[in-house]
């Protein structure tokens, strides 16, 4: 699933894309349109039906080289969402903290949601990340990771 965040920061306009995918029965997020980062995710649905998600171990992709980045120099994410019924958006708080630095950013907020027609979406698209990496483990993958898909057109033709 990939998600296009487009938001305002001082008029502004940013974007910041993430695909997540899930891999040996673990939520992986690539963050970034390069996909350089890769992010453990623990996701939990609480009774109030909104969702609790924390970041855990990242790991760093750029051409041949992978490596576990250290959580000394990152921090973990932990976010809550929700969608408020009478306002019609989702809310949301986020903040990163690093183990020695403590607070590093958050945010808090509200959005609303896009969920375009995906009738002409080909069948379980990877990353490009995954698909362009090619080293490592079975099928080309990095150790960890599944294959990447056979390459070619999609099925159907779309792309």
């Amino acid at each position: 699933m990939t998600f296009v965040h487009e938001y305002s920061i001082r008029s502004a306009p940013s974007r910041f894309d993430a695909t997540m995918i899930l891999s040996g029965g673990r939520i992986l997020d690539y963050l970034g349109t390069h996909q350089h980062l890769a992010v453990d995710l623990d996701l939990e649905a609480l009774p109030d039906k909104s969702l609790h998600l924390r970041s855990g171990a990242q790991r760093f992709h750029e051409g041949r080289v992978s490596l576990h980045f250290p959580m000394l120099f990152s921090g973990r994410a932990d976010l809550h969402e929700s969608f408020d019924d009478e306002a019609g958006v989702f809310r949301i708080r986020m903040e990163v903290r690093n183990a020695f630095f403590g607070f590093l950013f958050g945010y808090e907020g509200e959005f609303t949601c896009e969920f375009p027609p995906a009738t002409d979406a080909a069948p379980r698209r990877e990353p490009p990340r995954r698909a362009r990496r090619g080293v490592g483990g079975p099928g080309g993958a990095p150790p960890g990771r599944p294959p990447p898909p056979p390459a070619g057109p999609p099925p159907g033709g779309g792309g």
